[in-house]
């Protein structure tokens, strides 16, 4: 089994660079290596997902200096060696008491790494794109974010503006509202290292009231969803970054959470159905393996699957959660039982190259509380552990 685990090596939600390696804060030095930008590929995955029960990937990356984690409560960040689990806050600096803006570790609303470098989006005083070093030190800004007004006048901004990190670059959605009835979607790609900004569409192309609530980029094309006000359904939408175009694909309901697209496919769970396969093309869904949970927020790795789920029963109450591995075929070769209450929430955070990251809470989760070590797998048996 752990021969099975150990080829989990490129994950979506994780960051693989050639990086000098940092043992604690005082000692953490800025990478600089240039050779990181070849290795970077399609690896440079940052999802803002909301799903069900607060479950949320967080802004989160992993580098071979450690694991990153942004606490959306404080807009801290924090850091933690990949060798023992503990999250400290990402400054060094003498007598700061990590309060405000003026500690190395204010990050605002996002975070990504390039390059070497961290990068956050602000939102305390103007929305600006700011660039740091690994430690936390030597805040700069790049850029001020198009945030302010849509390019055409057109309608008042929204609440709900998304930004996700992908391979250099910001992808900044935001929604303006022309009516009850009509929202106006407009999008960003900013760069990261030069804060270049280019309007990738600026057109009402599906009547929605909210944002991106998943992304999923693969290659030239990006895939998101939106909410449809007239139509009262969701839609995954697909927007080719070479041409701008953008075109309606799949109705999809809450109890389809998170996606992954592979050679133009789309596969998915579907609630109390299974996982599925859709092609986009002749609009085909194909039940792949049936289960019967009711929900199941899943990644998607390369060779393995990673899965929080659970049931309900009829009057929607949870019961029999468990974080699951699943292989390429939706065999199950690997469970943990995590709590099964209606009090008690285990957020699924992410995945790393050893660990799952889960967050215990009923708010929209600040940290790590516990995790699964992937190394620690002892006949298809996982153990939810609590970090110290």
């Amino acid at each position: 089994m752990k021969r099975v685990i150990s080829i989990i090596l490129s994950l979506i939600f994780i960051i693989n660079l050639l990086c000098s390696c940092g043992k604690d804060m005082d000692n953490m030095k800025e990478d600089n290596s240039n050779s990181c930008v070849a290795e970077m590929e399609c690896k440079a995955y940052y999802y803002d997902y909301y799903s069900h029960n607060c479950d949320t990937i967080c802004d989160f990356f992993e580098t071979d200096l450690g694991y990153y984690l942004l606490n959306y409560n404080n807009k801290m960040i924090y850091y933690s060696e990949k060798s023992e689990l503990n999250f400290v806050i990402l400054c060094n600096k003498p007598d700061c008491d990590h309060s405000g803006e003026d500690c190395n570790a204010y990050a605002g609303s996002h975070i990504g790494y390039y390059n070497g470098k961290i990068y956050s989006v602000s939102f305390s005083r103007a929305v600006e794109l700011i660039r740091m070093n690994t430690d936390g030190t030597n805040h700069e800004k790049v850029a001020d974010m198009p945030y302010a007004q849509s390019p055409s006048g057109v309608g008042q901004r929204s609440a709900g503006g998304k930004v996700f990190f992908y391979e250099g670059y910001i992808i900044n959605f935001i929604n303006f509202t022309l009516d009850k009835t009509t929202a106006y979607p407009v999008a960003y790609k900013i760069e990261l290292e030069t804060g270049k900004s280019t309007l990738l569409f600026d057109e009402q192309f599906i009547d929605c009231s909210s944002l991106i609530s998943i992304f999923f980029p693969t290659g030239n094309k990006i895939w998101f969803s939106v909410w449809s006000l007239k139509e009262k359904e969701s839609y995954y939408c697909c927007l080719n970054l070479d041409t701008n175009e953008i075109t309606k694909k799949l109705p999809f309901g809450s109890d389809m959470v998170r996606i992954s697209v592979e050679n133009g496919m789309l596969y998915y769970y579907k609630g109390n159905t299974g996982f599925c396969e859709y092609n986009p093309e002749t609009e085909e869904e194909k039940l792949l393996k049936q289960y019967d949970f009711a929900i199941a927020n899943v990644v998607y790795g390369e060779n393995n699957i990673f899965a929080k789920v659970w049931k309900t029963d009829s009057e929607g109450n949870k019961y029999d959660s468990q974080m699951i591995i699943l292989d390429k075929e939706y065999n199950i070769i690997a469970q943990a039982e995590l709590p099964t209450d209606n009090v008690t929430n285990m957020a699924f955070i992410s995945v790393t190259s050893d660990y799952i990251l889960l967050y215990e809470g009923n708010d929209v989760p600040t940290g790590i509380t516990h995790y699964i070590d992937l190394n620690k797998i002892t006949d298809g048996k996982m153990t939810v552990e609590k970090i110290q």
